[in-house]
């Protein structure tokens, strides 16, 4: 096979590779959500034995964002709002409009104060399961997205700069209130159950195999297969072809 003939075919996976590429979030957004996460399932109190490290998912940020075309976070009774058990899932209604991804998970990460890990269990009349979701060891990979809304009821009103809606649970306000929405996207979905969202245990004693420990955290150090055949296309377009 020609040099010539090789590049082609290269440059022709690298055009189909990205052919409709979803354009969501910025490549900083993204980082921040993962950063921001990790900084949250590094701490678990206890420790967590077979806690997974986050991978970004692009495809679970499309499905975010479109879920969240119909502003579903405001609607009392939304049908849509309580259909998404899988993937699992944390919802914000910020009504400042100016909270970063990072402090609305870092709000998330709040929640830990009301979570019991010996009897999982949450205190009364106090919501959890947005940082069960966060902390679900099992959970590899996460998206997020955000939506500006104008709140259409006012049955239930949000308290300072923001609201949970997890779980189809209403945040409103005055009709036509503009908001932001915000919703991330799990898998494998987390809060199934009863189970516990970790397993307690000296930090990362029961990572699979092939993961190494960083942070607290198992990371898988075998590269995908795709990630590997991207890593050689590129070299060798930048070898021999336009060498």
């Amino acid at each position: 096979m020609s040099k010539t003939l090789i590049c082609l075919l290269a440059l022709v996976w690298c055009v189909a590779s990205n052919a409709g590429e979803y354009v969501g979030l910025s490549e900083q957004e993204r980082k921040s959500i993962l950063t921001a996460h990790s900084s949250i399932r590094k701490s678990v109190n206890p420790t967590a034995s077979n806690m997974l490290m986050l991978n970004y998912s692009v495809e679970l940020e499309q499905q975010a964002a479109e879920y969240l075309k119909t502003c579903p976070l405001g609607k009392v009774n939304s049908a849509g709002a309580k259909a998404t058990a899988v993937p699992g899932k944390t919802a914000y209604i910020d009504t400042s409009n100016t909270m970063t991804f990072e402090q609305i998970i870092a709000k998330f990460g709040e929640e830990k104060a009301d979570y019991t890990y010996d009897s999982n269990t949450c205190k009364q009349d106090k919501t959890c399961m947005n940082y069960t979701q966060v902390v679900w060891a099992e959970t590899n990979e996460v998206g997020c997205a955000k939506q500006e809304c104008a709140i259409q009821n006012s049955e239930s009103g949000g308290t300072g700069s923001g609201s949970f809606a997890n779980g189809g649970d209403s945040a409103g306000g005055d009709t036509g209130v503009k908001t932001t929405q915000v919703v991330c996207y799990y898998t494998p979905a987390g809060n199934t159950e009863d189970a516990k969202p970790y397993k307690q245990g000296t930090s990362c004693s029961e990572c699979p195999n092939n993961f190494k420990c960083e942070e607290n955290q198992c990371v898988n150090s075998a590269p995908t297969m795709l990630s590997a055949v991207a890593v050689l296309i590129s070299a060798l377009l930048t070898t021999q072809c336009f060498a």
